[in-house]
């Protein structure tokens, strides 16, 4: 190889290494419930999902959901701090879900109060091996919002 040649090939290789690019993102765990939290006003909002055959039938019995594979299931908790119990407050929760296609389809979420708790959930249709994207909105009738993204990766079981 001339001098010139190992000149482009050097120029070339170095190209890709420009310190300032962004690291890559590290990897997160597929098996665990992978959570988003937010605060809003005196309250705390948790968001979570996983797949309904993996629920407790007692708790799937409870929250009306029917345990399958090809189901998640998305849990918003609303805790006042310093206060487990559930808050008289509802919350107005709009929760969508958007595949690696693309397709956004909305979670229709329902209030429940158990064990006195302030929950709300709903559920969603996947296909694993699937990655869906969960965007919820908040509000409460302060006018006060706030907003939980997440993505989850699903694998069939």
């Amino acid at each position: 190889m001339n001098h010139r040649n190992g000149f482009f090939v050097l120029l070339f290789a170095l190209t890709g290494c420009d310190s300032r690019a962004p690291a890559p993102a590290p990897a997160t765990t597929s098996s665990a419930s992978q959570e988003a939290m937010v605060r809003l006003g005196e309250f705390t909002l948790r968001g979570s999902v996983m797949q309904t055959s993996l629920l407790d039938a007692g708790v799937a019995r409870d929250y009306g959901i029917e345990r399958s594979p090809r189901r998640a299931m998305l849990l918003v908790n609303v805790r006042r701090d310093g206060d487990e119990a559930a808050t008289s407050n509802s919350m107005r929760i709009r929760a969508t879900s958007t595949d690696l296609r693309g397709q956004t389809h909305p979670v229709e979420m329902r209030e429940l109060r158990i064990g006195g708790q302030l929950d709300y959930v709903g559920t969603v249709a996947i296909d694993p091996p699937d990655t869906i994207r969960f965007d919820i909105d908040v509000a409460r009738d302060s006018g006060a919002t706030a907003t939980m993204r997440f993505t989850r990766e699903f694998f069939p079981r």
